[in-house]
């Protein structure tokens, strides 16, 4: 009879364990080589999908969103492209809005005012993807002139300032949860950021109407300069340069 090899209590084969604490291992490795290959990615992805394609932008998709004209339309659009986490931009709101309503009480409504949200990619800066979707959020609810009021409170931004101006504002909770949830915001926030990019728009604080553009930090009588020239050459039935930046 044969020869065999009994084990003792407790054991197992000479190289068995050792084989399985290197699958173990191997499976660890392999697990967290895929995981930084989805978070790369999806970095990839954002890039791509954030940046690169509004950089190619030649021209809007959808011939709705381009600026009227006084032929298309009785008043002219005032398109207001604005990222709510930028310094500047804040302050620069309520410049705008106090040229809007200081137009108003002087000449009437003759404009058609347009707030466009505008962002940073999520994973370059979360804080400003997150204030983005909100400002969205609140152009859904027809508050985001609200919006801008309180957030220009904020000389610098943080989660509180977006936290306090959401309240300020009175958006309703429950719709703005499933607002910044749905997949439809951040289409949204996208269509506009690929929408500033077909048109030019390199930076924000911007304001585009007619043709015309005003970009950077302006006073309330550069603002109100920039407008009352585009309503003259509107009415002498031509449009501003698309390079003006300063008013005549």
């Amino acid at each position: 009879m044969g020869d065999t090899r009994k084990l003792g209590p407790g054991r197992s084969g000479p190289s068995g364990g050792v084989h399985g604490t290197l699958a173990i291992v191997a499976l660890l490795i392999n697990a967290v080589a895929l995981m930084f290959m989805a978070v790369r990615f999806r970095s990839l992805q954002e890039a791509v999908h954030w940046d690169l394609v509004p950089r190619a932008a030649l021209r809007a998709s959808s011939a709705a969103a381009q600026p009227f004209s006084e032929a298309s339309a009785p008043k002219l659009l005032v398109e207001v492209f604005i990222d709510v986490s930028c310094d500047q931009c804040r302050h620069a709101a309520m410049v705008v809005l106090a040229a809007r309503d200081s137009l108003t009480r002087s000449q009437g409504e003759v404009f058609r005012w347009q707030y466009r949200a505008v962002s940073p990619a999520p994973t370059s800066n979360n804080l400003g993807f997150r204030s983005g979707l909100v400002a969205v959020c609140s152009i859904w609810q027809g508050k985001e002139w609200d919006l801008w009021k309180a957030a220009a409170q904020h000389p610098s931004w943080d989660e509180e300032g977006l936290r306090h101006a959401t309240a300020a504002a009175r958006l309703d909770g429950d719709s703005l949860n499933r607002c910044i949830r749905s997949p439809k915001a951040e289409s949204d926030l996208w269509e506009s950021r690929f929408y500033a990019a077909s048109k030019g728009v390199a930076g924000t604080p911007t304001l585009l109407v007619n043709g015309g553009r005003l970009e950077g930090l302006r006073d309330e009588a550069q603002v109100l300069g920039f407008l009352r020239d585009i309503l003259a050459r509107a009415g002498e039935g031509g449009t501003a340069s698309a390079d003006s930046e300063e008013p005549t």
